[in-house]
């Protein structure tokens, strides 16, 4: 798994200090190689420099606004699949423009799955 997984960059946009680095080190521990950015611009700077096979955004956490990072992405051309993590209870936005959604609280395997299912389609087209 860790050998397929280190084919992977994955771009974890996490904001606030006190809830990031909490999902970089188990991505890091799966095998992928972890890009870490804390804000909206970092985040578009880095997927442009390093190209990141997905983007996982810890929305609650995030000072800005998911879904214009979203819509910047799609206006740029960047394919990038992106996870969007949402707090439960909370309404999902479909138009935000992720390609999947993730409710807290989450278990790191069902993190894991998810990514490792849509690397896996997004590989597929």
């Amino acid at each position: 798994m860790q050998e397929v997984a280190s084919a992977y960059k994955i771009l974890v946009v996490e904001g606030r200090k006190r809830t990031a680095d909490r999902l970089a080190p188990i991505l890091d521990d799966q095998g992928y190689r972890v890009i870490a950015a804390r804000t909206r611009r970092d985040a578009l700077a880095k997927t442009r420099e390093a190209h990141p096979s997905m983007i996982v955004l810890d929305s609650p956490s995030l000072r800005f606004s998911s879904r214009r990072f979203c819509k910047t992405l799609r206006d740029d051309s960047l394919e990038i699949p992106v996870l969007a993590l949402v707090l439960e209870g909370e309404k999902i936005d479909r138009k935000m423009g992720a390609r999947a959604y993730l409710r807290y609280p989450l278990s790191t395997k069902k993190l894991v799955n998810r990514i490792t299912r849509m690397l896996s389609a997004s590989m597929g087209e």
